[in-house]
């Protein structure tokens, strides 16, 4: 074999040496393959549900894939009402690389920055997502609106407009108790709890509810609309069952006045959301939990913060939501720090044996009437034609208005001035008998 041939033969075997290398590296497991890797990964938000009211710290969560390895998923929040941004959150991605979640909206009541110990305000909320490869594809932004709502209802009461602790009348109702005033907040009412103690301070309320007995009388779904009257007992046949069954716990008399004091409890309908499909290790109580909304039972006495907050006259003319603006930290205006110390002042906090609210029940709430213009037996008055008779009527206890066309006024004509009060008496009771028969 002479020299030109077996060089021939080494260049022929480094050839196929190489054709053989570079076969053998180009497969998708080689290190070369992350360069050609032109699939995007995918990313989809499952949790919390679009458009839900949020309270708490919460988990936003979803699912993710890629054909190789995702690196991270970034998270970006967005106040869709002041447009302030609030960075991005790297997620956690789960070891089988199929989910995501991060939990957002930290608490600590000692960052001034924060919105009474929130990282962010209540208000309107975007969220958008996006998940990143090792060949830097991302999935594109995925986003979800919410609200955050971290403040309890607003509560100015009018009735009853009584604690204990200030010694004056109870608010007085008569067959119809009813809990009344303005509520302000972001999300619907959900639920009103009423728990009542006789004077003497022995609880009175019960009922069941959803199969399980409470120790309060439970409302659902409060109207806000134009102020609040929420029906929580009724002495009357045209009552709904559990109206009058509550009114006949309390005051089991048909007659007579009862007194009593009450707590009541208000929710919104703001829910936690920290119980994501994959990796939740939360309890069946707090689960449960989870559902209530912001609760509060401080209530502001009408007669306390109006003059000073609400009148437009004499106070700062402020709204039930202007003030709610103020409690969240969101209103920061001059006279929100003014308005503020009197909302502090001003709270009472019906849980509090003293703050208790003082009412009382009557169920004969018939309307009262008095006749001015005539008595017979005054000394030296003559009845003569021209006298004037009017007859002062006055709504009941439960403050029905008179409806002018069902009053009926009776006269019985004497011949001579009455001089005996027996024989008058007799003959006025006759007279009743008469009207009586004549309504039925």
């Amino acid at each position: 074999m002479n020299k030109k041939s077996v060089v021939f033969k080494l260049l022929v075997s480094f050839v196929c040496s190489f054709v053989s290398i570079a076969l053998f590296s180009c497969g998708e497991e080689s290190g070369l393959g992350a360069s050609i890797d032109t699939k995007s990964p995918t990313l989809t938000i499952s949790y919390p549900d679009a458009g839900v009211a949020v309270r708490d710290s919460f988990i936003l969560a979803g699912d993710c894939s890629d054909d190789k390895f995702i690196s991270k998923v970034m998270v970006s929040v967005k106040n869709l009402e002041s447009g302030v941004g609030y960075g991005n959150y790297l997620a956690k991605v789960s070891a089988t690389q199929t989910s995501w979640q991060v939990t957002l909206n930290e608490y600590d009541p000692n960052n001034p920055e924060y919105y009474n110990g929130w990282q962010l305000p209540d208000g309107k909320y975007e969220v958008s997502v996006t998940a990143y490869d090792n060949a830097g594809n991302n999935s594109g932004v995925s986003s979800r609106q919410f609200e955050i709502d971290n403040t309890p209802p607003v509560f100015i009461i009018s009735n009853p407009g009584v604690v204990k602790s200030s010694n004056l009348s109870a608010s007085a109702y008569g067959s119809l108790f009813t809990i009344e005033g303005t509520i302000s907040d972001n999300h619907p009412i959900s639920l009103m709890d009423v728990k009542i103690y006789s004077k003497d301070g022995n609880l009175v309320s019960s009922e069941t509810y959803e199969g399980s007995e409470i120790d309060f009388y439970r409302e659902e779904d409060i109207a806000t609309a134009g102020g609040s009257s929420v029906t929580i007992a009724q002495f009357s046949d045209t009552a709904t069952a559990t109206a009058k069954n509550r009114y006949s716990q309390l005051h089991p008399s048909e007659s007579g006045t009862e007194y009593y004091y009450a707590q009541i409890s208000l929710y919104d309908s703001a829910k936690i959301f920290k119980n994501p499909p994959v990796g939740s290790s939360r309890s069946a109580v707090e689960l449960a939990s989870d559902a209530y909304g912001n609760s509060t039972s401080t209530v502001y006495l009408y007669d306390d913060v109006y003059t000073s907050l609400m009148s437009a006259k004499k106070g700062l003319g402020l709204s039930a939501a202007n003030l709610k603006d103020i409690l969240s930290g969101i209103d920061k205006s001059e006279n929100a720090e003014a308005a503020l110390s009197k909302l502090t002042s001003s709270a009472k906090n019906t849980e509090s044996e003293q703050n208790h609210l003082y009412f009382s029940l009557n169920p004969m709430a018939n309307p009262t009437y008095n006749v001015n213009g005539f008595d017979f037996f005054k000394d030296n008055q003559l009845a003569s034609a021209g006298n004037a008779v009017s007859v002062t009527i006055s709504s009941g206890l439960d403050g029905t208005n008179i409806a002018p066309e069902i009053v009926k006024v009776w006269v019985k004509k004497c011949s001579e001035k009455p001089s005996d009060k027996t024989a008058l008496k007799s003959e006025l009771e006759k007279l009743n008998q008469k009207v009586i028969d004549l309504e039925k």
